[in-house]
């Protein structure tokens, strides 16, 4: 065969190749530092119709206070508010989330949940989702969308989407540096650990909880808060676990 026949096969041949190496040069990324870190694959969470959560401190998925309608995972105004958590534990992690908020409303993604005293945010850290063209709360030291609520506050000017309209979330953890990003836009940075989130800690209504912000892995989870949050398109991935050697363990339930 003469080589100008061969050339387009040559061609794709070439771009398959290319495309390999870019597929598995994806599963690695870089941390704060510059440095590579292992990027696991993305697991769905909730896809629309189907999801991995159930109620907190419960075996099965909380029917009376949460609703799948349409496509949305819902809370359920003035039902009895239970917050979802993850089926699973993670340590490092990039967490996906859409949601929108109805006038007025307010909630909040939760992560490093775990589950053996008090409420969800007993442990687990909170990214504010809220309507922010309501009242700020004046009493709330960080709040408002994307703040690591009463804690961190997150950049005052910022790409949030009004009540009805669905804004992006990303919550980044690795290596105790945590982002949190609004519609492609980081809005908040800190370090778990660090003096200044120790003190800020300090300042907050979560002084005298003993594992706030002190948890090395926990749940990921969706706040009830008794208004209207409706999520879409939940989707997370480890970081760094693999070549760190963790082990990757089930939530145990501690009641039905």
């Amino acid at each position: 065969m003469h080589l100008s026949t061969l050339r387009p096969f040559i061609t794709l041949a070439a771009a398959i190749v290319c495309v390999s190496m870019l597929s598995v040069g994806s599963s690695h990324a870089k941390d704060h530092r510059g440095s590579e870190v292992s990027v696991g694959p993305w697991e769905t969470l909730y896809s629309g119709r189907t999801h991995q959560f159930r109620g907190y401190k419960l075996f099965d998925f909380p029917k009376a206070s949460w609703k799948i309608e349409r496509g949305e995972l819902k809370s359920i105004v003035d039902a009895p508010r239970v917050d979802l958590i993850s089926q699973r534990l993670y340590t490092d992690f990039e967490l996906e989330v859409e949601w929108r908020v109805s006038p007025g409303g307010d909630g909040g993604v939760l992560y490093r949940v775990m589950e053996d005293e008090g409420p969800a945010w007993h442990s687990g850290l909170e990214y504010q989702v809220v309507d922010d063209e309501q009242p700020a709360d004046a009493k709330a030291s960080a709040s408002g969308t994307g703040c690591l609520f009463e804690v961190a506050q997150a950049n005052r000017v910022k790409p949030t989407k009004p009540a009805g309209q669905y804004n992006r979330t990303l919550i980044r953890v690795q290596r105790g540096q945590v982002e949190h990003w609004l519609n492609g836009e980081r809005v908040l940075s800190y370090r778990l650990g660090s003096a200044e989130f120790l003190e800020s800690i300090q300042r907050s209504p979560f002084k005298d909880l003993r594992r706030y912000g002190r948890e090395k892995e926990g749940c990921v989870g969706l706040q009830h808060r008794g208004d209207e949050v409706a999520f879409r398109r939940i989707r997370i991935r480890r970081l760094g676990e693999a070549e760190d050697g963790m082990e990757v363990r089930p939530v145990r339930s501690l009641r039905r």
